[in-house]
């Protein structure tokens, strides 16, 4: 089963996506902004540190 992973394989990833939207919501809610524009941004901000990063 090359490529493919299963469920207990996935947990891990799927936790850490529940935490990040969940700190996405948070954070927008506490700080008034749009959760779109602050999810919108961290996904920017990961994706130049992994450029960065070569």
């Amino acid at each position: 089963m090359r490529g493919e992973c299963s469920a207990q394989a996935w947990k891990p990833w799927l936790a850490a996506a529940a935490d990040v939207h969940r700190g996405i919501t948070e954070h927008a809610a506490a700080s008034g902004e749009n959760r779109v524009d602050v999810e919108m941004a961290t996904k920017l901000a990961a994706r130049e540190a992994d450029e960065a990063e070569g």
